[in-house]
């Protein structure tokens, strides 16, 4: 689990700080940061995944990365558990990694700066990644040689960010084919929930008895086929024979479906959700966040919505606000102050 992240120069987190939970809440108005907080844990996720310019080409090249546009490092430092304390700090910039560091109990296993690159095997230490820019858990996280290295990467890299910003395409009929990793947008919805109810059905039962809680009148999540042979997602409802097509739900409802089936993934270590509340009635919003802490996932989210200190405690909310250009986050356990601190800032 997570425990703390340290950010220096990405987009407006110039110089912050925050500790985790098991569920995070990040509160503030739009336009604070609470969007690059999600994208900072995204970000490290991906260079796990592939090298760290495809990263900057998906977000408008490093310019568009760094505090202020300017000609600046990013750091990027976590503190998590993973049968151990462990800590992974990274620095970079336009011309690629600068230095890189992960310490598995108390033990050095990546050390890497400007003059040289070295990582801990089984069997000792060996000459780490060279190129410039990829990070060396993605370079050795996949050599079982290098047993540390692979298991932390295999964690970062299964973090997760979602925007279900729109159901469009989750309500579009798709080709069936086997998907397990839910796609940011939620696109991918109907492949994942056959794939889920085939194999592994235990998961896709948490998922429907879920919704089953959240929409009363919901009795089976189907997803049948029509005549071409695309599978679309469908419902049946109490009292009625024939199926409801996914076209007759709310947003909200699909949203919601698309949250628990994130959170109920058996792979991700994380899932984090941009505007979690986005369409989502209080009702439901509390079963989700209910969901999220029953859930084996790590979860943190984003919400304009003051009402959250009804569905999450004041230790687990994160204020979040931005000034002069740079982001701040701070915690204020009082719910009393909590709640004023809100009033104010999302006024």
């Amino acid at each position: 689990m997570i425990k703390r992240l340290s950010v220096k120069n990405y987009k407006s987190l110039r110089d912050i700080e925050l500790e985790f939970g098991k569920v995070t809440a990040l509160i503030g108005p739009n336009n604070s940061g609470k969007s690059n907080v999600l994208d900072c844990l995204a970000f490290l996720a991906e260079s796990c995944r592939k090298p760290i310019n495809n990263a900057f080409f998906a977000r408008g090249e490093y310019p568009c990365l760094v505090f202020g546009g300017l000609e600046k490092d990013i750091e990027i430092e976590i503190d998590f558990s993973l049968g151990g304390e462990c800590q992974y700090y990274m620095r970079f910039g336009k011309q690629g990694i600068g230095e890189e560091r992960l310490v598995v109990s108390g033990e050095t296993r990546i050390e890497r700066d400007q003059s040289r690159s070295a990582i801990r095997s089984d069997g000792g230490w060996q000459d780490g990644s060279t190129n410039a820019y990829e990070s060396t858990l993605y370079a050795f996280g996949a050599n079982e040689h290098f047993s540390e290295a692979k298991k932390i990467r295999d964690y970062v890299s299964s973090w997760r960010l979602y925007h279900f910003s729109s159901t469009e395409e989750m309500r579009s009929p798709v080709e069936v084919k086997r998907e397990y990793d839910l796609e940011k947008s939620g696109r991918n919805l109907i492949r994942v929930l056959i794939s889920l109810r085939n194999a592994y059905p235990g998961v896709f039962d948490q998922v429907e008895e879920a919704v089953r809680q959240g929409v009363p009148e919901i009795e089976n999540l189907l997803t049948p086929l029509t005549p071409e042979g695309a599978a679309y997602l469908a419902v049946r409802e109490q009292g009625f024979e024939q199926e409801f097509g996914c076209h007759q739900l709310s947003d909200g409802t699909l949203k919601f479906l698309g949250c628990v089936t994130a959170a109920a993934l058996p792979w991700p270590h994380l899932v984090c959700f941009e505007d979690l509340e986005n369409s989502i009635h209080l009702r439901l919003l509390q079963l989700l966040i209910e969901f999220l802490h029953r859930s084996d996932r790590q979860s943190v989210f984003s919400t304009h919505l003051p009402y959250i200190t009804n569905f999450v405690q004041p230790e687990d909310i994160r204020v979040v606000e931005k000034k002069q250009g740079e982001t701040q986050i701070r915690r204020v356990d009082q719910l009393y102050v909590l709640r004023d601190t809100l009033r104010i800032i999302l006024s």
